[in-house]
């Protein structure tokens, strides 16, 4: 007889999947802060980023928009935002309007700080 755990490990988030265009364009327009991630599926920091960003989403979905952008299936919109670097986050207001940009990995700890100090998880 085979005992079996009373509780399975938890499985990890899946990641978000790209956004297009389109979806983009409707966040900034949602009246909701939104948080982009410009990446690339080839980036390990960009990967290492992905259930960062999912468990974000998860938490705080109702009150602000998370998404991806895949820059590769993506350029014209990763060039109109001067995306250099990969991961790089970018922070759009309730306007639409880009208020803080991040290059480089963060955790979940550091994003929901600056989530925060944006005032885009309420008071």
């Amino acid at each position: 007889m085979t005992a079996y755990p009373e509780r399975l490990p938890k499985p990890p988030p899946l990641p978000l999947a790209s956004a297009t265009g389109e979806e983009f364009k409707a966040a900034l327009q949602s009246n909701r802060p939104t948080v982009v991630d410009f990446g690339s599926s080839r980036c390990v920091p960009c990967i290492q980023l992905r259930p960062v960003l999912r468990g974000v989403k998860d938490a705080h979905g109702d009150r602000i928009n998370v998404l991806v952008m895949e820059v590769s299936d993506n350029r014209e919109i990763s060039r109109e935002y001067k995306v250099r670097i990969v991961p790089t986050l970018i922070f759009f207001d309730a306007k639409g309007k880009e208020v803080r940009r991040s290059v480089g990995y963060m955790d979940r700890e550091a994003l929901e700080k600056v989530l925060r100090e944006l005032k885009f998880l309420g008071a």
